[in-house]
């Protein structure tokens, strides 16, 4: 067989491949994962994340669903406790200073007429006493956005002194962008709060996922990662899918 004809069909094939993934494999993509540690979950390790927000029911806050999700649909046997991901000061407690929902009718994140104000709070797991935590919060962007250039996240320094190591973002070659946000604090078992907030409105986000790792010795563990995945990177994960991405996340008020 010619060899570019040859190069043609795997091209092909591989396009098709890529293109008729599902929508569970296209949620479990995740262009970077710690280089410091092994992703899982375990008694010093924890990932875990949401990729559908739950909609618990009326009411219709606002303009959209209240977002209050405690239960996480990203890992798998997760060993961090508390897990939650809320808008405003305490989502159904008191969503202010919200005044729409953060949940769109297909079950992803939308803030239209407010700012982004949401919060992910876990605790992270640690087999023993002392040492150091390290946190993760990755956030990646729907399509249909405009690369979220403008969020910021801040931890809760209340309790523990958390230290933070770096925070990357970049708009890949189809469109779509990410947020690394790293932290450091001495101890174990320590309870963490990421808050999210944007300069403008109309935010749109597909996934949070997070990754915590407790180590024992007398340093932090920092990840290496200086810049987050290349477009290069993207555009093999996500070139074919972004047509299917694009039908599957669809922004709308509820009905």
């Amino acid at each position: 067989m010619d060899i570019s004809r040859l190069w043609v069909t795997y091209a092909a094939a591989a396009l098709l491949a890529v293109v008729s993934t599902n929508d569970t494999t296209l949620a479990a993509i995740s262009p970077y994962v710690p280089d410091a540690w092994s992703r899982g979950n375990d008694a010093d390790t924890s990932y875990f994340g949401w990729d559908t927000l739950e909609i618990a029911g009326p009411p219709d806050y606002g303009f959209l669903w209240l977002l209050d999700d405690a239960s996480p649909d990203l890992g798998t046997g997760i060993t961090a406790t508390g897990t939650r991901l809320f808008q405003g000061t305490d989502g159904a407690g008191d969503p202010s200073p919200t005044t729409q929902g953060h949940i769109s009718s297909s079950q992803n994140y939308y803030s239209f007429f407010d700012n982004s104000d949401d919060t992910v709070t876990a605790t992270a797991p640690a087999s023993g006493t002392g040492g150091y935590t390290t946190v993760v919060l990755q956030v990646f962007e729907s399509a249909g956005g405009d690369g979220i250039p403008d969020l910021e996240f801040t931890m809760d320094n209340s309790i523990d002194t958390w230290t933070p190591t770096q925070h990357l973002h970049n708009v890949t070659g189809v469109g779509l962008a990410v947020h690394w946000a790293e932290w450091t604090a001495p101890g174990n078992d320590l309870t963490f709060s990421i808050h999210m907030t944007s300069l403008g409105p109309h935010r749109v986000i597909d996934s949070f996922q997070v990754d915590t790792y407790w180590t024992s010795g007398p340093a932090p563990v920092v990840n290496s990662i200086t810049s987050v995945p290349e477009p290069g990177t993207w555009l093999l994960a996500w070139g074919g899918p972004i047509a299917v991405l694009a039908r599957r996340r669809k922004f709308g008020r509820q009905k």
